[in-house]
């Protein structure tokens, strides 16, 4: 189950907290400041075809939300 609770720390804890309630995603922050999360990612430049991104953790984490049915990846 999503946490309800919004997303706080350095952009490291934040990038923690989101990979203990989708491990199967993996996350990056740009260097504007941007979040990104791809199940494929590979590298900043091959985000993958299911890449989601956001202005803010909280953002991101609702489409992941929306994205991943539950149970899986999370």
């Amino acid at each position: 189950m999503a946490q309800t609770e919004p997303l706080t720390g350095t952009p490291e804890q934040v990038k923690a907290q989101l990979q203990q309630e989708f491990p199967s995603w993996s996350f990056i922050v740009s260097s504007r400041g941007r979040w990104w999360a791809s199940r494929s990612l590979l590298n900043s430049e091959d985000l993958g075809p299911d890449a989601c991104d956001a202005d803010d953790p909280n953002e991101l984490r609702a489409q992941l939300v929306a994205k991943t049915p539950r149970g899986v990846g999370r």
